[in-house]
């Protein structure tokens, strides 16, 4: 059965609680009932980011005692505990290119034999892949179809922040994250 989407006009006069019953109804016609969950685990591999925001934890620099980024025992600690757990997926957050911004970011990698954020996760995904069976997702900043397709070798899922893309700041968007 197709589902009709009704136009913008006709939805801009409804109530909420009619609007949500059309979302609803829209939903189901294209889903039916199902939903579908995958337990997951996240690993953050690095807590910096090129931006500057406050929101959230990656913002600011390096903390006092914390590495630039999780080194590989780090990571497979997290991921094991997350199969024991029972999950599926370990998602990666890593926030952009923090080596940009950086110098501690850079060096870390460049000590280890990375040139960039990206190449050391896309090892860490394979890492994780190989050794726990967990498949990996990740959760990026902007990055460019290079680094996307180098990703797409190691995590059949992938997620991109698009936050502050071509925004100009405004006072209801204070939170969005600038570069830096």
């Amino acid at each position: 059965m197709a589902t009709t989407i009704p136009a913008a006009r006709d939805l801009a006069v409804l109530s909420l609680d009619d609007l949500m019953a059309e979302a609803a109804a829209v939903r189901d016609g294209v889903y039916g009932g199902r939903i579908t969950w995958s337990p997951t685990v996240v690993i953050p591999l690095t807590r910096l980011c090129q931006d500057a925001c406050g929101y959230c934890n990656a913002a600011g620099g390096p903390r006092p005692g914390e590495e630039a980024f999780l080194d590989p025992e780090e990571i497979l600690a997290i991921a094991w505990q997350g199969a024991e757990a029972g999950c599926h997926e370990a998602v990666f957050t890593a926030e952009g290119q923090p080596e940009q911004s950086h110098p501690e970011a850079a060096q870390w990698l460049a000590r280890r034999g990375y040139g960039s954020t990206i190449e050391y996760l896309v090892a860490a995904c394979q890492l994780v892949l190989d050794e726990t069976g967990l498949l990996p997702h990740t959760r990026v900043g902007p990055i460019g179809a290079d680094d996307l397709a180098a990703l797409r070798a190691g995590a059949p899922s992938q997620g991109l922040s698009v936050r502050g893309l071509g925004c100009a700041p405004a006072p209801a968007l204070a939170a969005i994250q600038w570069p830096r």
